[in-house]
């Protein structure tokens, strides 16, 4: 859940033999459809945030402290360049710290044109956060960790977004660095150490199931639906 901002673990394999297989749960393309679906019953804030969550692979604390400026629209990208620790309410770098360019599906800049366009209307500033209650403040943790337990169609947690975004990309065959660099990791040895086995080859099912489904098409939340136009 990001609390514990470097992990104590990190670089001690080789004091352990050897390293054991991490368990990285993530949603497939059809749980995703499912997800997006449940999720927009939610208000538009966090639906659109799920959404991004799953189309980009930002962390969460990455995704609370973006701001409009951060967004190209016109040029489908963001910059990363900052992090919103909830439990301090403090802002510092991203965790790699370093800024990074993240693109943006076709669906993704939608659903992010039809969340400006109620937040003029609703005219909440919360220096231009992005993902903001209606305080102007960044929306709450443990809101978004209660909700994705009622959206989600099995048991996950709120960083398990990022790891679907990883492992259908790699799956469906993206180029490693791409993914690697979109979600931020150091090197593109890490993304394969713990994405590997998602490499076409063994999860074909995951493939196969990508071509029965529009993960392309915008979901548009209904409440967004009047601004069209």
């Amino acid at each position: 859940d990001e609390i514990v901002q470097a992990n104590p673990c990190q670089d001690t394999a080789e004091h352990c033999g050897n390293e054991a297989v991490r368990d990285v749960v993530a949603l497939t393309a059809e749980e995703v459809q499912t997800l997006l679906e449940n999720a927009a019953n939610l208000p538009i804030t966090p639906y659109t945030l799920f959404l991004v969550a799953v189309r980009t692979g930002l962390r969460i604390s990455e995704l609370l402290a973006l701001r409009w400026a951060d967004i190209d629209l016109e040029n489908r990208f963001l910059e990363v360049n900052r992090s919103y620790y909830h439990r301090t309410k403090t802002y510092g770098p991203p965790k790699s710290k370093k800024t990074r360019k993240v693109d943006l599906t076709p669906a993704t800049v939608e659903a992010l044109r039809n969340l400006q366009a109620q937040r003029k209307v609703v005219n909440i500033d919360g220096d231009d956060l992005v993902f903001a209650d209606s305080n102007g403040e960044p929306l709450g943790y443990f809101y978004l960790r209660n909700a994705i337990k009622e959206i989600a169609p099995k048991p996950i947690r709120i960083h398990s977004l990022r790891h679907t975004y990883a492992t259908l990309g790699i799956a469906k065959g993206d180029n490693l660095l791409d993914v690697s660099r979109q979600l931020g990791h150091h090197k593109v040895a890490f993304t394969i150490d713990k994405y590997g086995h998602w490499i076409p080859g063994e999860h074909k099912a995951q493939v196969d199931e990508l071509d029965n489904l529009h993960l392309s098409a915008p979901y548009t939340h209904p409440e967004a639906k009047k601004w069209h136009g």
